[in-house]
């Protein structure tokens, strides 16, 4: 639909006319602002290829609504911010990060495991986010430990390599941050 653009888009620079995010998504499929708001989604289902999962989340985020774009100048800037307020944390609200990894190993001698991780963080209410604390930590640890002298590799290293990911997964696990594993022979 051409929100994410990043050239200037005279509809959204900031000392330009008021407008509306309804009137502006219209103004990506040349139409008239005030075409009927089933005849827009109509629109954009035939842009979206019939996708009805799609058209929803964009009446939902309210992009066809009569709503006052608070312009910046390119669309994804715009939708950017608009997306921050939107979508922002409710007082009592916090994020979660989940991840599952699968992994399917045949030994040498024949023998299959499967192994899982899971891991599974919340963010704290009004303090860091999940992705914050899964994405700042191990980078803030690694940061650590190279100033302190704990890693001398030189140059770009791997961080998987024994002698860093096992102590940085220890740390994490200090900071309420651990995996769990589970393994089952076949």
């Amino acid at each position: 639909m051409g929100l994410f653009e990043t050239e200037p888009d005279v509809y959204l620079d900031p000392q330009g006319a008021e407008i509306t995010w309804k009137q502006y998504i219209c103004t990506k499929f040349n139409k008239s602002g005030e075409i009927l708001t089933d005849s827009l989604k109509d629109v954009i289902l035939d842009r979206l290829g019939k996708d009805p999962k799609q058209l929803d989340v964009i009446v939902r985020l309210g992009l066809i609504d009569d709503l006052p774009v608070e312009k910046r100048g390119t669309p994804i800037d715009t939708l950017c911010n608009y997306l921050a307020k939107r979508l922002s944390y409710g007082a009592h609200e916090r994020d979660m990060v989940l991840m599952r990894h699968d992994i399917g190993i045949q030994w040498g001698d024949g023998k299959m495991e499967e192994r899982s991780i899971d891991l599974v963080s919340y963010g704290d209410i009004g303090g860091f986010s999940a992705m914050a604390k899964t994405v700042g930590l191990p980078i803030g640890i690694a940061a650590r430990m190279i100033l302190t002298g704990e890693i001398q590799t030189k140059g770009v290293c791997c961080p998987t390599a024994p002698e860093m990911c096992l102590s940085i997964l220890q740390r994490l696990k200090n900071e309420g941050i651990a995996a769990t594993e589970k393994s089952t022979l076949k």
